[in-house]
């Protein structure tokens, strides 16, 4: 006689087995093409305001904890011509 116990363990033991093999499969690879463009090349860049890009990137830059990027802040805070939040 099967039981309700006995046919959710049967389904448990399937979602397992059936997790198991999904975590062991090889990770899907995906085909990635890229183009290395100029600036002229890039639609709207003539028309940005860089200036005020660059402004609120100085701004925010110390929102950002990624260590990949704080090197790159403070670099981007020591240039000479930076205006730093606190100078505006």
């Amino acid at each position: 006689m099967v039981t309700c116990f006995d046919r959710r363990l049967s389904h448990a033991v399937a979602i397992a087995f059936a997790a198991g093999f999904a975590i062991a499969a090889e990770p899907v690879k995906a085909e990635v093409a890229y183009t290395v463009l100029s600036f002229d090349e890039l639609e709207g860049w003539a028309e940005d305001d860089h200036s005020a890009a660059l402004t609120v990137f100085l701004y925010t830059c110390c929102d950002m904890d990624d260590p990949d990027w704080t090197a790159f802040c403070v670099y981007a805070t020591a240039q000479p011509d930076a205006l730093l939040p606190e100078d505006s």
